[in-house]
């Protein structure tokens, strides 16, 4: 049977609410009136970012603690480094400043350059007599200093030095030093940090930076570093193909694949797991601003300067899990150092607790002592006994929650007065006595029966249940803890039952899981719809190269006859006029065979299937072909032609797509220059261990290129001129080719121009060494076609040659060109006549054609494979199927060579002179051309 409370204990707990009343009123009537001022707070950065979001979210909340209304503060997010149009610029400083029209803004304060940017350009009409409070900037401010706007400068400068010394006493025998830094101009500000701090700390140790390097080769090359390095991250926002990252993601991604300790200047950067450094606090920031802004709006901070200048300093930071990692002990790292991640140790966790515990416990003995001095007189101790019952009496009544008391059996013995109104009971007498299950539903009195048999047990009761207030109520879901209350002999005397009313918080979760699952259906219909999207655009891909395929086929075979007949008239001996109206002829041809190739390069492109070839190559051969290329058309114009080369040493590379992306802005130079000089110049932009990023430029003093024109001049199907009274031909191709050239062999595109004066039009390549000893790649001379028509006539005159050809005019063509280098032709209009020929009769090499009425080249060829006649008779592809597949499908088949049409008279009499020098002997596979 449980005996009454302890009249000393519960007196001892009424005099500590009374003191902890006491107090908080005595604070209470010490805070000041709020202050009625109006902020306006400027973000640019998009959301996500945890260095400018963490400052924005500080600043507010201190501002909120120093009783700033919520109501007087206005927060703009607007993602300027992103979204850096002029317009866009001008329409969101007229929308601010129209929505804060009829505000009365007492301060301003920017978050990051762009929005500081933003206010000295553009917000010239948003509030213009307050003052900004400028949080991030890395640059000066710009002068004339924002007219007559004052302007004060919470300078939290990055500190790259401090971050270097750290490192380098943490890691004395550092021998290299990775700057880990993005490729756009958002890096520069920290790399010109990063390149004082070398330069003034006179460091010995070699510097690389990655911003040469797209995303993920940076990342697979701060994986392999040696155990000599450590890296310095500094802002990683765009890699240098122009892809975006959140700089503290990537950080991440830095610190967990580096193979050496990582060290940055923001405390975001070393809490997503870099090593450490000196770094700037953005929680400081935030608080430092919001205590400033006070200080100005109070009247505290007089501006007398048009510029007010207040730095906050860096403080050593240190990540405990990388300090594991690498080995650092905490006594090595500078005094005052920050450690974030540390283990929790029981102190850390329970330390607050274990004090309140103390101090509880000492106030608790102090006033067990004073009772026991006032117990001398029962008087006195039976008022305060009184005294202390009715206040705990009072608070019980003023408490949210339910709070009862239950004997050991389990019946109820009170009620509070705020209980009765929260299960709306009119008369509490009629539930003295009886048992507290009686209130529940009857699935939960097992889990009501086990909470009150643990508190009897001397520790704390849980659950959660759903009843009714009354049996005719509306049911509730109740939060219930039940604690012992024991005596001063540490027995349980009785049960405490504290209960509060969590309906809205379950009605609340039951909602958000309802949301949930709307959300995830509507995830999964999304999720189809793409997959079906994707699919249909597959489809339309493979549509659109075999379209592609099959209209290059289509007009290479008229484009064949109308070449070769220009030719073979030429050869017949023609009157002046007569020739150069062929010649005429011969340059629409050419010139549409380059837009033909020039559609399907960009094709190939596009559908990822133009793969590079890399051979060794000196890049002085790539710009001499070049000049050599476009001097007949310099020398007409009467141009003057300059070479700039730095020396470089050999690399590998492909020589045909260098030649190509030069030549197409070669070639632009000579047609939009009508006086002065073109420079071909080639220089190395960056070098690495194993690799070279060479830039290639050409210079020109030809008309020019409008500001406007510039940012869509590396597009498909663009030009600077597209109007129908433009002056020069093309066909918007060539500079998106070089463009895809570039970034295909990791470099990238640019071009500066002034109209009227000339343009410079560049690209890099990243180049790799070439291993010491490797041989030059020899380019086929290109004198060596014009001399196989005259071998052939006297080596191989009289030779028996099957033509399998289609197409009669293209048949006629090249029977004619064969027999005029002496070779004895036999023709077959398609696959099946070619395997009977070549089964009756020997011939010394087949031209095949790929399609073909009845059966095709690449049948044909497999059946004259089978044969032991046709075993080792090179058969070679003669086709106007020009893609690197059907090359691919007709050595498969056993064909020894491929020449796509039309056909030129040199290049086809030096693929005859190759293959019929070869050993009868010889492989069908041996391709060597």
């Amino acid at each position: 049977m449980c005996r009454n409370p302890d009249w000393r204990i519960l007196l001892a707990e009424m005099l500590a609410l009374w003191l902890f009343s006491a107090f908080a009123w005595a604070a209470d009537t010490g805070t000041p009136p709020p202050l009625r001022k109006q902020i306006l707070i400027l973000n640019s950065s998009q959301y996500g970012l945890p260095v400018p979001d963490s400052i924005v979210r500080t600043t507010v909340d201190a501002l909120r603690a120093k009783e700033i209304s919520p109501s007087d503060m206005f927060v703009e997010h607007f993602d300027l480094s992103r979204n850096p149009d002029a317009t866009h610029k001008a329409n969101l400083a007229n929308e601010i400043a129209h929505k804060l029209s009829k505000r009365q803004i007492d301060l301003i304060i920017t978050v990051n350059q762009e929005a500081f940017d933003f206010m000295t350009a553009e917000g010239s009409g948003i509030a213009p007599q307050a003052p900004i409070l400028a949080t991030l900037i890395q640059k000066p401010l710009p002068s004339p200093r924002l007219d007559h706007r004052q302007v004060i400068n919470l300078r939290s400068a990055t500190d790259a030095e401090g971050t270097l010394n750290h490192a380098l006493k943490l890691f004395p025998r550092t021998r290299h030093i990775v700057v880990a830094d993005g490729g756009d101009d958002s890096a520069h500000p920290y790399e010109a940090a990063f390149d004082a701090a070398v330069k003034h700390l006179h460091l010995p140790q070699t510097i690389e930076h990655t911003s040469g390097l797209s995303y993920d080769q940076m990342l697979r090359h701060v994986a392999q570093l040696p155990p000599d390095s450590i890296v310095f991250v500094g802002f990683y926002f765009n890699d240098k193909t122009g892809r975006s990252f959140v700089p503290a993601d990537a950080t991440a991604a830095i610190g967990r694949a580096a193979n050496a300790p990582t060290f940055g200047m923001f405390d975001t950067y070393v809490r997503n797991g870099l090593t450490g450094g000196s770094v700037a606090l953005t929680p400081v920031i935030g608080e430092r601003a919001a205590d400033v802004s006070i200080a100005y709006l109070s009247g505290q901070l007089k501006l007398h300067e048009q510029e007010t200048i207040i730095n906050i300093p860096a403080a050593p930071m240190f990540n405990w899990l990388q300090m594991q990692h690498w080995g650092i002990e905490e006594k090595a790292l500078p005094a005052g150092s920050l450690i974030v991640h540390r283990p929790v140790t029981m102190w850390n966790q329970y330390r607050y607790a274990i004090s309140a515990t103390i101090a509880a416990f000492v106030v608790l003995t102090l006033l067990v002592f004073a009772l026991t001095l006032q117990n001398r007189r029962r008087h006195t101790a039976e008022n305060e006994a009184r005294q202390g019952e009715e206040m705990i009496r009072r608070l019980i009544a003023s408490s949210l929650d339910s709070i009862g008391v239950l004997d050991l059996g389990g019946r109820i013995q009170s009620m509070s007065e705020s209980g009765q109104r929260l299960r709306e009971i009119t008369d509490v007498s009629t539930h003295i006595g009886q048992p507290y299950t009686s209130f529940w539903f009857e699935q939960d009195k097992a889990s009501v029966r086990e909470a009150i048999s643990t508190a009897c047990s001397g520790g704390q009761g849980h659950f959660q249940a759903y009843r009714p207030t009354l049996v005719t109520a509306t049911p509730k879901w109740w939060d219930v803890i039940i604690s012992p209350v024991t005596n001063q002999q540490g027995s349980v005397e009785r049960l405490l039952v504290v209960s509060r009313d969590i309906t809205e918080r379950k009605q609340a979760e039951e909602a958000l899981a309802r949301h949930r699952d709307q959300l995830e259906q509507q995830v999964a219909q999304r999720t189809a719809e793409l997959a079906r999207a994707k699919d249909a655009a597959e489809a339309a891909n493979v549509a659109k190269s075999a379209f592609l395929a099959n209209m290059s086929h289509e007009i290479r075979t008229p484009m064949n006859a109308i070449l070769g007949m220009s030719a073979l008239i030429r050869r017949n001996g023609v009157t002046q006029d007569q020739a150069e109206r062929l010649d005429k002829i011969a340059i629409a041809g050419q010139h549409l065979l380059e837009v033909i190739n020039a559609i399907l390069d960009l094709s190939k492109i596009e559908a990822g299937k133009l793969a590079l070839n890399e051979a060794p190559l000196r890049i002085s051969d790539v710009v001499t072909h070049v000049a050599s290329i476009i001097s007949q058309g310099v020398q007409s114009k009467g141009l003057h032609l300059n070479i700039e080369q730095a020396s470089i040493p050999p690399v590998m590379g492909d020589t045909i797509r260098l030649q190509q992306a030069l030549l197409n802005y070669a070639t632009n130079a000579v047609k939009f220059t009508e006086s002065g000089n073109i420079t071909l110049r080639t220089k190395i932009d960056r070098q690495y261990e194993e690799s070279i990023l060479v830039k290639f430029e050409v210079e020109d003093s030809g008309i020019g290129i409008e500001p406007a024109t510039v940012a869509r001049l590396f597009s498909s199907f663009e030009q600077a001129d597209n109007s129908t009274t433009r002056r020069y031909g093309g066909t918007g191709l060539g500079l998106a080719i070089t463009r895809h050239f570039a970034e295909l062999m990791g470099g990238t595109v640019g071009v500066s121009s002034i109209p009227g004066r000339g343009s410079t039009f560049w690209f890099t390549a990243l180049l790799r060494r070439a291993p010491e000893g490797t041989a030059d790649a020899t380019p086929e001379p290109a004198t060596a076609g014009e001399d196989a028509g005259d071998i052939l006539r006297q080596r191989y005159a009289g030779h028996h040659v099957l033509l399998v050809e289609d197409d009669m005019i293209n048949q006629e063509i090249a029977r004619m060109l064969l027999e005029g280098v002496g070779l004895e032709v036999d023709s077959a209009g398609d696959g099946s006549i070619a395997v009977e020929m070549a089964s009756c009769k020997h011939y010394s090499l087949i031209l095949m054609d790929m399609q073909m009425p009845s059966m095709d080249g690449l049948e044909a060829t497999r059946l004259i494979r089978t044969h032991p006649a046709g075993k080792n008779i090179p058969i070679i592809a003669m086709t106007a199927s020009a893609f690197d597949n059907d090359r691919q499908r007709c050595l498969e088949v056993g064909m020894n060579d491929f020449i796509s049409k039309p056909v030129e008279p040199e290049r086809l009499f030096a693929v005859l002179l190759h293959w019929l020098s070869k050993p009868a002997t010889s492989s069908s596979h041996d391709n060597v051309t």
